[in-house]
């Protein structure tokens, strides 16, 4: 699927998905796509004043298995790192948590 339509079908896939939560004023905007590997975007939560590159990325970890990796860049400090770090480890084990039930 080329980047374009993927931005497209995951914006509508993501409005009409039950138990999806978005979050009012929190914007992201796709800045690269590599099919089963990785998704960068310039993403910007809502009460931030500025924005910053969030990558996502997914690898093979044996068989049967993947790694889900995580990687934000361009924040404000070491208390928005370690704030952020915790909030994706959360993400990430909710979907863990998602994919065992």
């Amino acid at each position: 699927m080329s980047r374009s339509g993927w931005a497209r079908a995951s914006r509508s896939r993501a409005s009409r998905a039950p138990g999806t939560r978005r979050r009012p004023g929190c914007g992201a905007r796709p800045r690269s796509f590599r099919e089963l590997d990785r998704l960068r975007l310039t993403w910007q939560p809502s009460g931030w004043s500025h924005d910053t590159t969030l990558q996502l990325t997914v690898t093979s970890a044996g068989e049967g298995r993947a790694r889900l990796g995580v990687h934000q860049e361009r924040l404000a400090d070491a208390g928005e790192r370690e704030r952020q770090r915790a909030h994706w480890q959360d993400v990430v084990a909710g979907i863990v948590a998602a994919l065992e039930r």
